[in-house]
């Protein structure tokens, strides 16, 4: 009994000069502008477009014809919708839809608008100006004030809607292609069409928006009809429709049975450097690893399986599904986790568990009980808490389950936490805004697009190959939109360590000769949204994790965004090995 005394009290020691060091260490995950993941307490993960890359075109055209099935088989719309290709110039983050009007809008930071589309038809330059100050209709006056409510706090005009990932952007095209039904019908009826048009809908029948008389141009951008917010209604029950977790298991709807047949048709098997990537940050460094994500534990569990591997739960030491972030983040109360199987968890969260819903509240409980532990370097099982047994040993530090923690705890304060996820909002702004100490990386395959690497014929070698030809498809497929949208991206014409002189210098010699193209504006002026709250609230950006699974990024550390150097915080991959050895 005395050298299990002795031996105790060594641990504690042990553990209170680790806890110590520790935290000298961490405070220095941020230096010079530089974000060093190794030197984090934890590195969380959202699954969807962070941990599990999809072939976002096949992705695409699966939602546009799941949503396209729902109303046709569900609503009963016409099965004409269903013959309509998922045309990629359409797809783009960042729009808002303008309920009343039936627009979709590409908003700069400042309130402008930069270009417009009513239903799928783009908005010429004379109806643009009914949007900009001066000549708005109400709402749309309100848009500096809304942009700035979003930039700040992510809260949302109830008059728009806000297309931001992968998952809802077919259904904005759909949408508009209903908006267009729907005004060939109020053609067709005679409402608000010239005696012309009236002329035309009497000697056919309309079977397809696109042979439909329209209204004159800025009588449709302009005028407001309920059935445009009807429809965005009857869209959003399409996506509870397919996307609701018992649908998985049923094998229901019209996505889920899909992606369960053909998994490599829609999902991406991640490189093995993104495995070593995160063995490393674990094992090699002693960075706890966890996944947040708002899918459930079959469907996201089928999607790691595929990309990561079937073990791919030991790289990590929490798992939390149907998080039902932003809540997650902004809850001013503790919500409860539960067991996979549905009881509510009531003891603090062990390493190894996997669970359902929660708070940010009981994460920060975990953390802070395990942070100060020095890492073992073993993997940890995978538990459902229902199945942890009372008197079960905790694999991270040899108690007894249930029993206290607080030798260990470290100060939620003093946690450092960076977290990576693509949904701007729900990921990025909420998560960066939970905690002081907590940044966020936004996975942003647009990026791509921008990629010099990408037109050129550039040099590759092993994994980096199949990377380069799977980067190169999704390139091209999102770089249909730039030409109705305009570039996602302002600034990404210099190179990173260009000086601000250069910087000076390339803005001047980017307007035209003839003064038709003015130059490229300060990265506080004419940014769309989407971006300004990326560089608001994200620390960096990268296209994929592949991005991040580079040796000398890990000691070298990782750019961050930053006011006066607006080139910086924006990561791309390397398709050679040689190449991530020479860089500086």
């Amino acid at each position: 009994m005395r050298l299990l005394g002795i031996t105790g009290r060594f641990r504690q020691i042990a553990q209170h000069f680790w806890r110590r060091s520790l935290a000298q260490t961490r405070c220095m995950m941020v230096e010079e502008e530089r974000l060093f993941l190794h030197r984090c307490n934890y590195v969380g993960f959202d699954v969807d477009h962070t941990l599990v890359r999809y072939h976002v075109p096949n992705l695409s055209a699966l939602i546009h014809h799941a949503t396209c099935r729902y109303f046709v088989e569900q609503l009963n719309y016409p099965e004409a919708l269903m013959t309509r290709p998922a045309s990629s110039d359409f797809f783009s983050k960042g729009l808002l839809y303008d309920k009343a009007h039936g627009n979709f809008i590409r908003v700069a930071s400042n309130g402008s608008v930069l270009a417009a589309s009513h239903g799928t038809r783009q908005l010429s330059q004379e109806e643009l100006l009914k949007y900009n100050p001066g000549g708005c209709w109400a709402p749309v006056c309100s848009f500096p004030q809304l942009c700035g409510k979003l930039i700040s706090h992510g809260n949302r005009d109830e008059n728009f809607f806000y297309f931001a990932t992968f998952f809802d952007m077919p259904g904005a095209l759909v949408l508009a292609e209903l908006i267009d039904m729907e005004d060939a019908k109020a053609s067709a009826q005679g409402f608000g069409v010239t005696e012309k048009a009236k002329e035309k809908c009497s000697e056919s029948t309309v079977s397809d928006a696109s042979e439909a008389p329209h209204l004159q141009p800025i009588e449709r951008a302009s005028s407001s009809s309920p059935a445009y917010g009807r429809l965005l209604t009857e869209m959003l029950q399409s996506f509870d429709y397919n996307y609701q977790y018992h649908q998985f298991a049923a094998d229901a709807g019209y996505f889920f049975p899909e992606i369960k047949r053909n998994v490599s048709k829609y999902v991406r098997k991640a490189t093995p450097a993104v495995r070593q990537w995160l063995e490393t940050l674990r094992s090699g460094h002693g960075v706890k690893l966890f996944i947040l994500t708002n899918s459930a534990q079959d469907f996201a569990s089928l999607m790691l399986d595929y990309s990561l591997g079937e073990d791919w739960a030991e790289l990590f030491d929490l798992v939390i599904y149907r998080g039902g972030k932003p809540r997650f983040f902004d809850s001013p109360n503790p919500i409860p986790f539960s067991s996979l199987s549905g009881e509510e968890v009531t003891t603090p969260l062990h390493l190894g568990d996997h669970v359902n819903g929660g708070s940010l509240h009981g994460l920060l409980e975990f953390m802070s009980n395990h942070a100060g532990l020095a890492p073992t370097h073993r993997r940890t099982p995978v538990l459902d808490v229902k199945a942890r047994a009372v008197g079960a040993v905790c694999c991270d530090c040899g108690s007894q389950a249930g029993e206290a923690v607080d030798a260990t705890k470290v100060d939620p304060q003093d946690l450092s936490v960076v977290y990576l996820g693509d949904h701007l909002t729900g990921d990025v702004l909420a998560a960066s805004r939970a905690a002081k100490n907590w940044h966020t990386i936004a996975v942003v395959e647009e990026l791509l697009i921008h990629h010099s690497d990408i037109e050129t014929e550039t040099p590759c070698d092993g994994d980096g190959c199949e990377l380069l030809k799977a980067d190169r498809e999704v390139a091209e497929f999102l770089n249909k939109s730039a030409s109705r949208w305009g570039k996602f991206f302002h600034w990404t014409f210099c190179d990173e360590d260009s000086t601000e002189a250069e910087v000076g210098r390339r803005i001047v010699e980017s307007a035209s000769s003839d003064g038709s193209t003015p130059p490229l504006t300060p990265i506080d002026a004419d940014v769309q949204l989407y971006e300004h709250l990326l560089r608001e609230h994200a620390a960096l950006a990268i296209p994929h994790l592949e991005a991040l699974a580079r040796e000398d990024l890990m000691e070298d550390g990782l750019q961050m965004f930053s006011a006066d150097a607006p080139c910086h915080g924006l990561h791309q991959p390397l398709y050679s090995r040689s190449a991530s050895a020479s860089v500086d």
